[in-house]
């Protein structure tokens, strides 16, 4: 392997790194792209129907608002829910918990009570 090589390796290895390092901002990035091609089809689709482009684009739009509305008020309520009860169960285990090392510190020598102390 000679110096141009080695120096070819390490500069691909620095691209992929800095690359890795944005691939937050390349996912949206792409994200936008697919997006923007979906709504542009969905555009002439309605072009082909006889509706002025400018309507069309607002038609497109609206429908995306409406479909992201409308799988939002699908999912949000039953994951609220979920999460409540969620919060219930852990608030329930860490009381059970607290009992479970009452009932073993109280079988354990004095010395190693103190290591138990929890504050309710």
């Amino acid at each position: 392997m000679n110096f141009g090589t080695l120096m070819g390796l390490v500069v691909l290895l620095i691209c992929f790194y800095i690359l890795w390092q944005m691939r937050q901002l390349l996912l949206l990035l792409f994200t936008a792209v697919i997006l923007a091609t979906y709504l542009n089809i969905l555009v002439k689709k309605c072009q082909s129907y006889g509706m002025k482009r400018s309507y069309a684009v607002l038609f497109s739009v609206t429908f995306l608002f409406s479909l992201i509305i409308g799988v939002a008020w699908l999912i949000v309520p039953p994951f609220l829910s979920q999460f409540h009860k969620l919060a219930q169960l852990v608030t329930e285990g860490r009381q059970k918990f607290i009992l479970l090392l009452d009932i073993v510190k109280t079988e354990l020598s004095p010395e190693w009570q103190s290591w138990l102390d929890i504050d309710s």
